[in-house]
């Protein structure tokens, strides 16, 4: 397999070099901003065509960027300030409604038996909504904890609102019509702005953790704490094995089942392998009970081309958009080993690939200034909060420091930079994937083409998405 080396910020396509730079220390070089060393040779051609600015105007300029991002963070900050004092007051406007409400549905009134149980659920689902909404206001919690009080706020509106819903699709009587409509957009108006008011309150305590910064995501051990049977389905999962002597290993069955690639039916009932992958889902999805108490720093190696298909090559467009498995998503709380997992996922080979449909296409064309494989890497913050699952201590495969994340995650794509990988291709690892990929009687003609005879090793420059995404 052609082997990845490491990032950096040379444009230059399929140049001969001497020197091989591992992948590891070009990585830690461009986290400090430390430029790779460069043959003398080069040295000399480049400084002609550098432009360097003079030392103090750098200064200036870094000075002046760090004030112009205190002074939008301010703006924004007060922007969210104003916004949710307009929003306190519409909540506070809103559960009056619903108080007046609450009172009026007390008093005797003649209603059918069904009706009087709709409005004795609804009343208590009131009763506990009010309830959490004064307790907010007296503000005598911390601010996660008024966020977790205002989800279950929101929650009990939802409930409300469903309930009069329900009741409206089967009965017709217009005073039980009317009554239940005022209640059902009493409860729809106090949730909007309550539901608002708890994301601009998360957002401000996003901020502040990201100013704090992550350290590395510390392995925890909740895992030992569930059941054998919910331990032995995670070691399945993380089996690299075959099942029972079929073709795929147990979380290829599984995670290829979960995305609707096969169903029920497609699992070989033969030597109880239906069974058996199905009871393992069963048992997994049971482990996602906890939630983190603590906002981690994770990372995720992955080919987006499978997911996005030609819209990976605008990455870009991808920034603000949500990424979601319907799978069960693996994430690391190394780095290097989520960058290492693109090399298994054949970004090496994807790039050859590319370079010798370049080369078929036009030999005298020049190399572009980027290639995408679509492989990519996500540096994931998982909020305090999110549903996780660290399996270290149980998984099959020790040493990757693997976080398991329930089926249907979703992770808001914030950010994204373009990082440079070089992928070096000997004569050989070319040729092996021209045999591979194009009729053999064709593959001298394709090889000659692609590769002359004085060309025995290509560095081949890859473009890597680097998404900054969050799970909440």
């Amino acid at each position: 397999m052609p082997d990845l080396i490491e990032l950096q910020k040379d444009k230059t396509l399929f140049e001969a070099k001497t020197e091989e730079v591992s992948l590891h220390k070009q990585i830690k070089q461009q986290e400090n901003q430390i430029p790779p060393p460069e043959p003398e040779y080069e040295r000399k051609q480049k400084q002609l065509s550098w432009t360097v600015a003079p030392q103090l105007q750098e200064k200036e300029t870094l000075k002046g960027a760090k004030r112009a991002k205190f002074a939008k963070n301010e703006q924004l900050e007060q922007s969210m300030n104003d916004e949710e004092q307009i929003l306190l007051k519409r909540e506070e406007q809103s559960f009056q409604s619903l108080e007046k409400l609450f009172q009026e549905i007390h008093q005797p009134a003649r209603h059918g038996l069904m009706f009087r149980r709709v409005l004795r659920k609804i009343s208590q689902e009131m009763e506990q909504a009010l309830q959490i909404f004064h307790a907010i206001q007296e503000n005598k919690e911390e601010p996660a904890q008024l966020g977790v009080m205002r989800e279950d706020c929101q929650k009990r509106l939802e409930i409300i609102y469903q309930l009069g819903k329900g009741y409206l699709n089967r009965r017709r009587s217009a005073d039980q019509t009317e009554l239940l409509r005022r209640i059902m957009m009493a409860a729809d108006d106090a949730q909007l702005p309550s539901s608002r008011i708890t994301l601009i309150q998360k957002e401000r305590q996003y901020k502040l953790e990201d100013e704090a910064g992550y350290g590395h995501a510390e392995q925890n051990h909740d895992v030992m704490g569930l059941t054998e049977k919910i331990r032995k389905a995670i070691a399945f999962y993380t089996q690299a094995d075959m099942v029972k002597g079929q073709q795929m290993a147990g979380y290829q069955f599984m995670n290829r089942l979960l995305r609707g690639q096969i169903t029920e039916a497609d699992l070989p009932k033969k030597n109880g392998v239906k069974n058996l992958i199905l009871g393992m889902i069963r048992r997994l999805n049971t482990a996602f009970v906890s939630r983190q108490t603590e906002t981690k720093s994770l990372y995720r190696g992955l080919n987006l081309y499978n997911v996005y298909k030609d819209r990976i090559y605008n990455p870009e467009s991808l920034v603000g958009t949500t990424f979601s498995d319907k799978a069960y998503m693996s994430t690391s709380r190394n780095r290097d080993k989520s960058i290492n997992f693109l090399n298994i996922e054949g970004m090496p080979d994807a790039a050859i690939d590319q370079f010798i449909k370049l080369r078929l296409k036009n030999p005298e064309a020049p190399p572009p200034e980027k290639i995408i494989t679509g492989h990519s890497l996500m540096e994931i913050v998982a909020r305090k909060g999110a549903r996780s699952l660290d399996i270290e201590d149980v998984t099959e495969v020790k040493g990757e420091e693997e976080v398991l994340f329930p089926p249907g995650t979703r992770v808001y794509l914030r950010s994204m930079q373009l990082l440079n990988s070089v992928v070096v291709a000997s004569r050989g690892k070319i040729a092996a994937r021209v045999m591979m990929n194009y009729n053999p009687a064709d593959a001298q003609r394709i090889l000659q083409t692609a590769l002359p005879d004085d060309w025995n090793k290509v560095y081949i420059n890859v473009s890597v998405p680097v998404f900054q995404g969050e799970i909440r």
